[in-house]
């Protein structure tokens, strides 16, 4: 089932964030303070920041990617090359590249994002290629960020269109509506104290027809539902250091006929702590804990249901350093804090899960 992954950033933080840092401040940290990588979800945010590059790794799953922008005057024009997306094409994962374009004017930032992503897929029998196919995504983000002197309104849209897609031996032919997403934040309170409230909703049709060569059509029914709830708190009780909270509620539901569909609620609490040790190096930790879980399957008459309270917490640690104007983010490992190093102990082990580099021009 697709995950949604929500980026959304506080005009009173710091902007020294990348990836990384959301990751280790609790995964979804970022709806709390102002990232970088703000600017590609929120296209009117891109205004928030000075001109900048930067490259995400994404360690053991080897996903680079990376995203800029320049600012000239109240414009800022940028874009991404590589960035992970889901296509909704046999559940395989895709890279889109996109540009954006944000303007700011008397406390108004408007923003536009065009993305494209494709996925292929090529099966092989007996060293011959027995089916190959593509699909193609289009995506337009629309955005708006209103100011106000007690915070800030963020709104965001997304309409994608997947273009029909051939292969060798059969053709397919997207029949539902295009996907939608509409995500907001209301932000409110100071540098100092701030109280976040977001809300997201998520909606795909990829149903489509597979063609056979001999002319017969076979209708396959896929559509997912997603809505995300987040409320966060935001508190930097003294210079260097920041604690944040989240509390967020998600509900999905994917069906994939009129009798067949997978449901889901889940209820997870986050907690970050962030501390500045010298002017150069920051230390980060956070605890993501699920309070509470339900999934619902049904395949024809028969219905399963799972409930699950009280489940293991996931801890994570990480480092920042600034160079001037390089920063590097660094997501430590748990296989490292628990299998040691390699070439010690022999146990599988990677040290930075995540890292990203950031230059700022």
């Amino acid at each position: 089932m697709r995950k949604l992954l929500i980026s959304i950033a506080l005009w009173a933080m710091p902007l020294i964030a990348t990836e990384t840092r959301v990751y280790t401040l609790g995964n979804n940290m970022d709806i709390l303070f102002d990232d970088e990588i703000n600017a590609v979800e929120y296209p009117s945010n891109a205004y928030l920041f000075n001109s900048f590059a930067n490259v995400e790794l994404g360690g053991r799953n080897d996903v680079k990617w990376g995203y800029g922008f320049a600012k000239l005057g109240n414009w800022s024009v940028g874009g991404y090359i590589g960035m992970p997306m889901f296509v909704s094409f046999r559940g395989m994962q895709s890279f889109g590249n996109g540009v954006i374009v944000s303007y700011h004017k008397r406390g108004l930032s408007f923003g536009l994002g065009l993305n494209l992503a494709s996925v292929s897929r090529k099966v092989s029998e007996n060293d011959s290629v027995v089916e190959k196919d593509f699909a193609q995504l289009i995506e337009i983000l629309p955005s708006v960020t209103i100011y106000a002197p007690e915070g800030r309104l963020d709104i965001t849209g997304k309409v994608g269109f997947k273009k029909r897609h051939a292969a060798d031996v059969l053709e397919y032919e997207y029949i539902g509506p295009p996907r939608f997403m509409l995500k907001g934040r209301l932000i409110l309170g100071d540098e100092y104290f701030g109280k976040v409230l977001t809300v997201s909703y998520f909606y795909e049709d990829h149903s489509f027809k597979r063609i056979q060569p001999a002319g017969d059509t076979t209708d396959n029914t896929l559509e997912n539902r997603e809505l995300n709830t987040n409320f966060g708190i935001l508190a930097r009780p003294n210079c260097g250091l920041t604690l944040v909270g989240l509390l967020g509620f998600d509900r999905t539901k994917a069906i994939t006929s009129d009798t067949t569909y997978n449901k889901a609620f889940h209820l997870i609490f986050s907690f970050g702590v962030e501390k500045t040790m010298l002017d150069f190096f920051t230390l980060r930790a956070s605890m993501r804990k699920p309070i509470w879980s339900y999934e619902e399957e049904k395949s024809g008459t028969t219905v399963q249901k799972t409930c699950f309270i009280g489940e293991p917490a996931e801890f994570v640690f990480g480092a920042g350093v600034k160079l001037r104007k390089v920063r590097f983010d660094s997501a430590i490992s748990t296989e490292f804090l628990y299998n040691g190093l390699y070439f010690l102990t022999g146990n599988p082990s990677a040290f930075a899960y995540k890292l990203s580099v950031n230059y700022e021009f």
